[in-house]
């Protein structure tokens, strides 16, 4: 007969009937506790995220720090670039967040980073499709709640719960100096508050004697850029230039060699601007 301490060695018995008497009469009672647990755990993320209309998944605070935001990469807008990655804006109708472009090794995905100061076994991003650039985002998604602040947005990923607008990195006052490649020229373009929830941008135009008036429309690009297009819907007839916003740098370019995406006949030159206000 096999002694029950070689049995509890081996974690095996070359006989079974002569190890019988060395399994704990509590192991099925332990095993017992551990399914419902992990019974109990299933529940709970089936009905977060299948629940009715009315429920809000619980704000869970993760390690007890909150989000944290240590590393910047998920944060509340406006968004720009952090840690050499830059930054694209979700939203839906509950709220907004800057969230990371999914990281990649040449083509293929890999896995999203873990926001600084959050329980990474309780929220983990996950690479989504989401924006409208088409870049896959690095989302946390709400089924087990949220992290620090922010809240469960309607499409399912954690969210801040004050909506932004793209044109938030936009408004204030830009300028161009020494600008066509003449000294003491100088442009000022000043961007205004939308008018109408985040549309109904416009902005105001001068230099020299000439003032303008634009309407700005703006969608997401690549990496965190804005494609801009600066509309002048009072000329006739009505064109438009087209340009970027470069969150890392915080420069706006407008692109004069080009109207309603075509070579201009009449203007030239590309407008960079600085934000002084």
């Amino acid at each position: 007969q096999v002694s029950r301490p070689y049995c509890r060695v081996l974690r095996t018995c070359p006989h079974p009937s002569s190890c019988a008497a060395s399994v704990p009469r509590e192991a099925p009672a332990m095993a017992f506790v551990v399914l419902l647990l992990h019974a109990t755990l299933f529940a709970l993320a089936v009905l977060a995220a299948h629940g009715d209309g009315n429920a809000t998944a619980p704000r869970l605070r993760g390690n007890g720090r909150g989000l944290g935001m240590a590393s910047e990469l998920y944060s509340k807008p406006p968004c720009g670039e952090s840690s050499g990655q830059s930054q694209v804006l979700y939203q839906d109708t509950s709220g907004s967040m800057c969230a990371p472009t999914c990281p990649t090794i040449g083509v293929y995905p890999t896995e999203c980073p873990v926001p600084a100061g959050i329980n990474a076994d309780l929220f983990t991003p996950q690479c989504t499709h989401v924006s409208a650039s088409g870049d896959p985002l690095c989302l946390i998604t709400c089924m087990l709640g949220c992290p620090g602040d922010m809240v469960c947005g309607d499409s399912g990923f954690c969210v801040f719960p004050t909506r932004s607008c793209l044109s938030d990195s936009l408004v204030g006052t830009w300028q161009v100096r020494d600008a066509f490649g003449l000294k003491g020229v100088t442009v000022d373009l000043t961007i205004l508050p939308p008018t109408d929830g985040c549309d109904g941008v416009k902005a105001k135009m001068s230099y020299l004697n000439v003032k303008l008036e634009y309407s700005i429309i703006m969608t997401q690009s690549t990496g965190g850029q804005l494609h801009v297009k600066y509309l002048n819907e009072k000329a006739s007839p009505m064109y438009y230039h087209e340009g970027y916003y470069f969150p890392s740098q915080d420069l706006l370019m407008e692109d004069l060699n080009f109207k309603l995406g075509r070579p201009s006949p009449d203007t030239s030159g590309v407008l960079l601007y600085s934000k002084i206000a």
